[in-house]
């Protein structure tokens, strides 16, 4: 999962021979050659890098056309992470329907850290899904069907529309709508229809502060909405 097709795992201080696969595309997203061509992509190799966790040697290659230098660790779900081990974990955790924060307090990191890992496996796993459906033919009964739930708040609604195979379980497409909020609103809830937590009062009303009686978000900043001048 780790390593795009075509990489093997090799222990500590051996290089990767010679012979491994060849980079699959250049990583600079404004090169010729970043999407999948038709033309051949020339590159040549550029040496080699010592990862200093662990002194494994990656081999560096260099695109001709655009001179970007990369090495092999580039096509990796576990780039730039400083515990490549925990996307594995988290993948695990939160395939069991593991909350976030749940999740955090297993893998014992912060609430932020199982949500990038989950924003970076969500991105993978679309990547494999658009690969392995250009591949596959269909041949078994597909049941749709889906449901309504709400991302933040009540505010913001959407459907969820899924297409699984009736045999294989396996999820074809899927959708995330967006939907208008349904529903009779308050006219404190029409004055807030993001779901922000309302207007604040005004300079006069409560002493300027806001509905719970403490200094407003805009208390003290001038019409030009800069910070105030300390006195």
């Amino acid at each position: 999962m780790t390593h795009c097709q075509g990489y093997e795992r090799h222990p500590a201080n051996t290089p990767i021979p010679s012979h491994s696969a060849p980079p699959p595309f250049c990583p600079n997203p404004s090169c010729t050659f970043h999407l999948p061509r038709d033309r051949t992509w020339h590159w040549v190799r550029d040496g080699w890098s010592t990862r200093p966790s662990d002194q494994r040697r990656f081999q560096r290659f260099r695109c001709r056309h655009c001179g970007r230098r990369f090495s092999t660790r580039t096509f990796s779900a576990t780039y730039w992470l400083k515990k490549r081990r925990l996307l594995a974990q988290v993948a695990q955790t939160l395939s069991n329907g593991t909350a976030l924060r749940q999740a955090a307090r297993i893998r014992k990191v912060s609430h932020s850290t199982i949500a990038l890992h989950q924003s970076r496996l969500s991105r993978h796993c679309l990547l494999y899904q658009t690969r392995e459906l250009a591949k596959v033919e269909i041949n078994e009964p597909v049941v749709v069907d889906g449901f309504e739930t709400f991302e933040y708040s009540q505010y913001f609604p959407f459907h969820v529309n899924l297409a699984v195979g009736q045999d294989s379980w396996y999820v074809y497409a899927f959708t995330d709508s967006p939907l208008r909020r349904k529903g009779k609103m308050t006219p404190r809830q029409k004055a807030d229809p993001e779901g922000t937590g309302g207007p604040t009062w005004s300079a006069g009303s409560q002493g300027g502060g806001n509905r719970n009686g403490g200094p407003s978000r805009d208390s003290g900043r001038s019409e030009s909405g800069d910070a105030p001048t300390p006195q």
